[in-house]
């Protein structure tokens, strides 16, 4: 009986870490189990449907073979210099170049930081335009996202997000300016 949780268990994880195995064409199929642990069948909170697991599942055979290009302090990218033609250029060439480096190691996957504090590298209504693409809220006049996303994909590599959720700062303390929020 713990031999067959445990067997559960490890299929559920690998179902969740889904990014890493496909089900094969067995289980395409509708080769499926009922989830039972102690003579009960597992279901689905509020649907009432049994939780089924694959009878068999096939390793995919891809890799993922990637690096991380960090944007904060301008780590692995450049800060485009100012909203010109000539500086977009400038960027995507220095974007292309990062490309061409993680082709020439046969990687084939970009973790590129589109977040790296509290800003953004795409348009958004929540934050502002991040200080370490074109300036602090400075609209760089292109989509840059798109395009990386764009580019990449053209490279059959690819494109990941990156994003620092919950970084404010780069520095250790707010400003002096800042407004701090209290429940009083």
């Amino acid at each position: 009986m713990v031999k067959r949780i445990i067997k559960y268990f490890v299929v559920l994880v690998v179902l969740a870490t889904s990014c890493v195995f496909t089900i094969s064409s067995a289980a395409e199929e509708k080769e499926y189990e009922n989830v039972v642990l102690s003579g009960k069948t597992i279901t689905y909170n509020y649907t009432g449907g049994p939780v089924q697991i694959p009878v068999k599942f096939v390793a995919d055979q891809s890799e993922m073979r990637g690096a991380w290009v960090a944007t904060v302090w301008n780590n692995d990218m450049p800060k485009q210099n100012g909203t010109s033609a000539e500086a977009i250029e400038e960027y995507k060439k220095a974007y292309l170049a990062v490309l061409d480096t993680l082709e020439k190691y046969n990687m084939n996957t970009i973790f590129f930081q589109i977040r790296p504090c509290n800003d953004a590298f795409y348009e958004s209504e929540y934050n502002d335009w991040s200080k370490f693409l074109a300036g602090q809220g400075v609209n760089p006049g292109w989509d840059p996202l798109e395009w990386m996303v764009e580019v990449t994909h053209e490279r059959d590599m690819y494109f990941q997000c990156w994003m620092n959720a919950f970084r404010v700062t780069e520095g250790e303390l707010l400003s002096k300016d800042a407004i701090y929020y209290t429940d009083e």
